[in-house]
């Protein structure tokens, strides 16, 4: 029984060893990939001229309970430069590897049916991507919108010019 408990102590603190590695990364793309879209809220960044945002409060009385505050002028969300905003529907974003939180697959078999070369269970019956280049942009869009999970994430085309990419990249921002 001890062995046991130790062998699975092991291999979750390996597993966790492993998230803790890769997630950061992961999330600071999405939010690095989100900024430059224009997909997060709030004020434009700065510009390299302009100084940063005032801090200080807005009213020199102090707020009343009940009684929101209001942000500063130079905090209120405006309409972004004309240079950051899409000359079309789909501009050029960074390139985002397609991923699997492969920890929470339940094993319904949707991705491996789509595409055997592209998707593939490991030793536990989870899914992961084995070959992102053994099928297509449509491959991974439909696979992650069959996913009773909703754990497959497609990231970004491999090939621009596949047919009908567009289509798909609308599709797979919607997931």
């Amino acid at each position: 029984m001890r062995e046991e408990l130790a062998a699975l102590t092991a291999g979750y603190e390996a597993r966790l060893a492993e998230l803790e590695e890769r997630y950061p990364a992961v999330i600071t793309r999405r939010i690095a990939q989100a900024l430059v879209e224009g997909r997060l809220g709030g004020a434009a960044s700065p510009g390299p001229s302009e100084p940063p945002p005032s801090l200080t409060p807005s009213r020199p009385h102090a707020l009343t309970p009940g009684e929101p505050p209001s942000p500063p002028p130079s905090l209120t969300p405006s309409e972004p430069p004309p240079s950051l905003t899409p000359s079309r529907p789909h501009a050029p974003t960074p390139f985002e590897d397609a991923w699997i939180e492969t920890e929470l697959c339940t094993s319904c078999d949707e991705c491996t049916r789509l595409n055997p070369r592209m998707f593939a269970y490991n030793e536990n019956k989870q899914a992961y991507i084995k070959d992102p280049r053994a099928g297509t942009f449509k491959n991974l869009v439909q696979a992650a919108e069959r996913c009773t999970a909703r754990i497959i994430h497609p990231g970004t085309p491999l090939d621009a010019g596949e047919v009908d990419v567009e289509r798909w990249i609308e599709r797979a921002e919607r997931l």
